[in-house]
């Protein structure tokens, strides 16, 4: 599981990356505020949206 790193700056619209991405906007928004930790295909794809030749670890941390 992997849990965006708070230090993040970044300025999207999470309604747009939601519905790309292919999760809702309260689970992105949780995901995105470090409130839940997501699975690694999720993690891939927001840090895809985010910066496509970004890596999941510049964006996430990995929990144990």
């Amino acid at each position: 599981m992997y849990i965006f790193k708070q230090d993040i700056d970044y300025k999207i619209n999470q309604t747009t990356a939601s519905k790309i991405i292919g999760i809702t906007q309260p689970c992105l928004s949780n995901i995105l505020n470090g409130k839940v930790a997501c699975r690694k295909v999720v993690a891939y794809c927001i840090t895809k949206y985010l910066n496509q030749d970004a890596e999941i670890e510049d964006y996430f941390i990995k929990e144990k």
